[in-house]
């Protein structure tokens, strides 16, 4: 039996259940293409910190196309590549639609939102 998504609510096709009533894995699936192909955005912002709070005396923005449903692992580790933090080790916070990095002994904090 083949689901077809019937609406699209934000980022994400809404696919009805199956009529059979069995359960099924996901109900959901992110929009973007084929395999492989950049779906998922995401904003990268690096500033100072002043108190252990971010202080925007200086930003660095970037944007990064990554493939379609990735973990938060795998964007993690892109990001830290991308602004040069590979293999420094962070404290990480996770919130609905966003990550924190925060590098140990800097005083700086890298946000990592999703488009």
């Amino acid at each position: 039996m083949k689901l077809e998504a019937t609406h699209l609510r934000g980022n994400l096709w809404v696919v009805s259940p199956p009529v059979d009533g069995a359960v099924h894995q996901s109900t959901f699936r992110r929009r973007g293409g084929k395999k492989g192909e950049a779906g998922m955005k995401v904003n990268i912002e690096i500033t100072d910190t002043f108190g252990g709070e971010a202080n925007y005396t200086w930003v660095r923005r970037y944007t990064l196309d990554l493939p379609d449903m990735c973990t938060n692992d795998y964007v993690v580790r892109q990001v830290k590549r991308h602004i040069g933090w590979t293999g420094q080790r962070c404290v990480r916070e996770e919130y609905h639609d966003q990550v924190v990095l925060r590098p140990r002994g800097e005083c700086v904090v890298c946000f990592i939102n999703f488009i």
